[in-house]
């Protein structure tokens, strides 16, 4: 679509025009699709994001200001919404993982590891402190101390490299550490 027929196209959109917005959503649905099949990799979830740019685009569409062309524009939100559709994406893959691993490491271990933590009151001190540390830090520390994963095993499961990993276990130590040490207690 030429550059003319584009901002006349946004600006019937803008005053309401039925038809016209009819007219863009048909202009731009298949190449905002193609774009997040190509980035997706899922026709159901590239199709949802093409309709999610569409939707955000028209309801931003005073927002654009026609220093680029509207394709560009377009592109730019539907690449927005694509990342945001990965991120979540990855975020679900993830956990999946750590429910899984925890699940098969449950179904292994005779006694879940609070029961196991408890038997002393030493290791009782350190289950507490484990329990304040933010998520990412209780995470490495449980799944590399209590279910003894190497780092190796670490890496695929939390789909992070080894020296993020070593980082983790190190800052997760070192906040058990402070924690047990402001309340006379060491490691």
């Amino acid at each position: 679509m030429k550059y003319a027929d584009s901002m006349h196209l946004v600006r019937a959109c803008r005053a309401g025009d039925r038809l016209a917005v009819e007219t863009f959503v048909r202009a731009y649905k298949l190449p905002l699709y193609q774009l997040a099949l190509s980035m997706l990799d899922d026709p159901q979830e590239a199709e949802e994001a093409a309709q999610d740019a569409l939707v955000i685009a028209l309801d931003k569409l005073d927002s654009f200001r026609g220093e680029a062309q509207l394709k560009t524009w377009l592109y730019a939100i539907a690449l927005n919404v694509c990342r945001g559709r990965l991120r979540k994406r990855k975020t679900r893959e993830r956990v999946a993982r750590i429910w899984n691993a925890i699940n098969s490491l449950r179904a292994a271990a005779p006694e879940p590891p609070h029961e196991i933590a408890t038997r002393t009151e030493q290791s009782a001190l350190l289950w507490n402190a484990i329990q304040n540390l933010s998520d990412v830090e209780r995470e490495v520390i449980v799944l590399r101390y209590y279910h003894e994963l190497d780092t190796a095993e670490l890496t695929r499961i939390l789909g992070v490299s080894e020296r993020t990993i070593r980082t983790r276990v190190q800052a997760a130590l070192d906040s058990l550490r402070a924690t047990l040490e402001e309340e006379g207690n060491e490691i």
